[in-house]
């Protein structure tokens, strides 16, 4: 038996094929991810990679094929 996101329904509504990830400049990065059947999604910014806790938390906006979004201004490197 075929699982759900192996389905031709699936596949039809939530196929992407644009890009995924942090998408970084100098100026601001963009985060996408795919997740379709998330029903909300945060993103955690931590000032250093050491820290257990985020600084900052973002929910990010949830657009078409189950893509969640968030831009954040400035260097995040």
């Amino acid at each position: 038996m075929k699982q759900r996101y192996e389905s031709k329904e699936f596949e039809e509504q939530y196929h992407y094929e644009g890009e995924l990830g942090a998408l970084y400049t100098s100026e601001k990065t963009q985060f996408i991810i795919h997740a379709p059947e998330a029903d909300e999604v945060r993103l955690n910014l931590y000032e250093k990679y050491t820290d257990s806790e985020a600084s900052k938390a973002i929910v990010m906006t949830p657009g078409d094929r189950g893509i969640f979004s968030s831009t954040v201004e400035g260097d995040c490197k």
